[in-house]
């Protein structure tokens, strides 16, 4: 069995240099949630308080905050700690949102919609709304944010993840909506990203109508087949859009 090798000497100790003080303390009302932070995964906190009880290391893991007493790191621990009425073991750094959301990526990366729900709570009125439009309508959030601002170039993620989404057409964004609730009728992968790509990139074509392509797919479902890119799902449909159209009335969908 390999073993870690041991100092040889006392100046290797003497080396060694004291980064971070570990607190201990079983004041749970000193310690505060972050505004922003993601909320508290129900099934994981279960599962930890149930390791903790067979095999408490959470001395050896000790929790983040800020000097306000702010959890960056550990929202999890410090409530299945204070849940089992165990002492919390915390260290103290300078810190803020974008920390936790930082060390979140280190760990268990934050989806789309923790984004969202962390910017609610910091009280950002575009994510608090996109947040509604897709309960309403029973989007993901990318699919969501592809809607609300007709982004199709692939970063719509990192336009959420920034802070920055911007919505500039809410009732133009519930128009298209109720549109892609009818696509669904007609092909059950119109709620996937790439089909979402597709209708949103086909909205930019100067005259393009969602009536007349539903009234296409009415009687032409049946060429509908899944793709693996916009690109493949925006070809299907323009031939479907100018099937028995004159010539001077074809659409380019490219």
């Amino acid at each position: 069995m390999t073993t870690a090798p041991m100092a040889n000497n006392s100046t290797q100790v003497q080396n060694n240099k004291e980064v971070n003080k570990v607190y201990k303390t079983n004041n749970y009302s000193l310690f505060k949630k972050i505004n922003g932070n993601r909320a508290v995964n129900k099934l994981h906190l279960n599962r930890l308080i149930e390791s903790i009880k067979n095999h408490d290391l959470t001395h050896a893991v000790p929790i983040v905050v800020n000097k306000k007493y702010e959890i960056i790191d550990g929202q999890h621990r410090f409530d299945a700690c204070s849940t089992l009425r165990k002492p919390i073991y915390y260290i103290v750094v300078d810190g803020s949102l974008k920390e936790v959301q930082i060390l979140n990526q280190n760990s268990k990366n934050w989806k789309s919609e923790d984004y969202i729900l962390g910017y609610c709570d910091l009280k950002m009125s575009e994510y608090i709304w996109i947040n509604n439009f897709m309960k309403e309508n029973k989007f993901s959030a990318e699919m969501a944010a592809l809607i609300c601002t007709k982004n199709n170039s692939g970063n719509v993620s990192a336009i959420i993840k920034s802070g920055n989404l911007k919505i500039s057409d809410k009732n133009g964004a519930n128009i298209t909506a109720n549109y892609f609730h009818k696509y669904r009728k007609l092909f059950d992968a119109a709620f996937t990203r790439r089909f979402v790509e597709a209708i949103i990139m086909a909205e930019k074509i100067d005259g393009f109508s969602h009536d007349k392509l539903l009234q296409k797919l009415d009687y032409q479902s049946d060429k509908l087949k899944g793709c693996t890119t916009g690109r493949a799902y925006l070809a299907m449909l323009e031939d479907i859009y100018n099937y028995r159209e004159r010539k001077e009335n074809n659409k380019r969908f490219f």
